[in-house]
């Protein structure tokens, strides 16, 4: 939460009072959270008139069209929810296949880990041996981590930028082996086999 505010403090500043006065209504935090998990780098504000004018330029054509003021706001409704419904789609395809590379990075960071490196030095193997998203999500935890941020905050963030309960269960395996100890190569292989498991079993149902 402390990296995500300080970037949207950042970008704030950079805008005219105008936009400034825009991100700074309800609900326009959460829909800039909404916009990076789903890989986008559109500002909150912009969606939002983007939808606004969508709907207002249907609604005026209907209206133009049928003379029906009913069928006119209807058409606007719809057609001002489009870039919302684009933009759920985009986060839950991006989340999606951020879960799918997951087993693939975990081997990734187990023979790292198993080869004597640093445990930070695993999550910069991940970003630069593997595709997006998940490449940059660990890039940015790699960065964060060299910015001195402690392994639990930067994992936080990490899981704040990709809510996902299998994500959660390796940054809790992670978090807890390093307040208390144990093999974390070998929970990590532990935690992939399990994932790669359910994955093989929704296969077979689909």
């Amino acid at each position: 939460t402390g990296r995500t505010s300080l970037v949207r403090k950042k970008y704030l500043t950079e805008l005219s009072p105008f936009q400034q006065l825009l991100e700074a209504l309800p609900g326009m935090e959460r829909l800039g959270q909404m916009i990076e998990q789903a890989g986008r780098e559109t500002l909150a504000h912009r969606l939002l008139l983007t939808s606004l004018l969508l709907g207002a330029t249907t609604a005026t054509a209907v209206m133009m069209v049928t003379n029906k003021w009913v069928m006119a706001i209807i058409c606007g409704l719809v057609a001002s929810a489009v870039p919302f419904l684009r933009l759920a789609k985009a986060r839950a395809r991006r989340l999606s296949k951020f879960e799918e590379q997951l087993p693939e990075a975990m081997d990734i960071m187990v023979r790292a880990l198993k080869a004597g490196h640093p445990f930070a030095e695993t999550l910069r193997l991940v970003s630069e041996e593997m595709d997006q998203p998940i490449a940059k999500e660990f890039g940015i935890t790699f960065a964060d981590l060299n910015y001195d941020l402690d392994i639990k905050q930067a994992f936080l963030n990490l899981l704040e930028r990709v809510p996902n309960i299998t994500l959660m269960t390796v940054v809790t395996a992670v978090i807890v082996q390093r307040e208390t100890g144990g093999n974390l190569a070998e929970t990590l292989s532990n935690i992939s086999s399990v994932v790669r498991g359910r994955f093989r079993f929704q296969r077979k149902v689909r």
